[in-house]
């Protein structure tokens, strides 16, 4: 537990920072050192940031919308400190697991996304378990492909085998 470190903003985005670092994987890492220019980054550092960036943003308005006017977790701090502690919460909540708010007095629907966040996790070779963000983001490619009628699934121009698309559906479904 970090709540005593609730009111402390710097060390919490500083911790989200590293944690952040951590759940996007080496891998992605080395890309974006490397490269520089999101049009030149591989498909999967492209997938990876995109869908971990609006896990994270995602992940911050709900929860602070959720539990805004909660007096037992966020409710009395002030405006800056909710948002904070729900950006913390929303990025711990998928790779670390560190709180700043007890657990068992979130709302319940609060509980809910942060067992559907933990589920989803981090990105493949990074510090997080889960199906991983790379796997959402096959599954989320595809469905928008099948919505679009297309007889292939596509991300940036570049194509998803059939095989990728079946892997990540059996990841899920074994999850």
């Amino acid at each position: 537990s970090l709540s005593r470190f609730q009111g402390d903003y710097v060390f919490l985005l500083s911790m989200a920072g590293l944690i952040m670092l951590g759940g996007i994987s080496y891998t992605v890492l080395a890309n974006v050192i490397g490269t520089r220019r999101f049009s030149r980054f591989a498909l999967d550092t492209k997938l990876v940031l995109i869908i971990s960036i609006a896990l994270w943003g995602l992940g911050t308005i709900v929860l602070l919308a959720m539990e805004y006017s909660n007096p037992e977790t966020i409710g009395n701090l002030p405006p800056a400190g909710k948002v904070v502690n729900s950006f913390f919460h929303s990025v711990s909540m998928r790779t670390a697991g560190f709180v700043t708010v007890d657990e068992a007095l979130l709302q319940q629907h609060t509980t809910f996304l942060d067992i559907a966040f933990m589920f989803i996790g981090g990105a493949s070779a990074s510090t997080a378990s889960g199906i991983k963000v790379n796997t959402l983001a096959v599954l989320l490619v595809a469905m928008a492909s099948t919505i679009r009628g297309k007889a292939h699934s596509q991300a940036f121009g570049r194509e998803i085998s059939e095989i990728q698309v079946n892997r990540a559906v059996t990841i899920v479904f074994l999850a």
